[in-house]
């Protein structure tokens, strides 16, 4: 399966390890929570229909769904990846027109932290419809650690991201949908 991704990181505090170590120097800072922020925009195939990508994926997570008259979802739920890792994440649906607004976080309603200014994601040709994930990893042990650690371990959390969204996006996107 071909995916086209739009991955948007945030990671708190520095993300490279020099450049973590020397601020932490300068501002007396020897330790760091390290908790990172993704969002990934996987596309469907061309020409999905949008009503009917959403009626296949609500299907996918509640097998009644049409019965119950979902036209549109968004699941907010919290899992641990591993013995490093948790994470809360918002999962659903979305169209192209609203990829922006997502992408910036002025909808949704996932933990993770909202952008001081608005516009920060950089206008694009965002695909027609698409699965968005919105995450936010934290370190399980939730205590601060040495700075270079935690940078470093802040870029471990990338794959872990990725394998979840890749699984999230295979059950929402489960057959081939027709042409608009």
């Amino acid at each position: 399966m071909a995916v086209h991704e739009h991955i948007s990181a945030q990671i708190k505090g520095p993300g490279s390890t020099a450049l973590a170590v020397e601020i932490g120097r300068i501002l007396g800072v020897q330790s760091a929570l390290p908790d990172v922020a993704f969002q990934h925009l996987v596309a469907w195939p061309e020409g999905v229909n949008a009503q009917a990508a959403f009626a296949q994926g609500s299907a996918a997570l509640v097998s009644d769904a049409a019965d119950l008259g979902v036209t549109d979802f968004a699941l907010l739920f919290d899992g641990v990846a591993s013995e490093v890792w948790t994470y809360q994440a918002e999962v659903g649906i979305i169209q192209g027109r609203d990829a922006q607004d997502r992408l910036n976080r002025v909808v949704g309603r996932s933990p993770a932290p909202r952008p001081l200014a608005s516009g920060q994601t950089p206008q694009t040709d965002f695909p027609s419809v698409a699965t968005f994930v919105d995450s936010l990893w934290m370190c399980a042990t939730r205590k601060p650690i040495e700075l270079t650690e935690a940078s470093e371990l802040a870029l471990t959390a990338a794959p872990a991201a990725r394998r979840l969204v890749q699984a999230l996006h295979e059950r929402l996107c489960v057959e081939e949908l027709g042409p608009n």
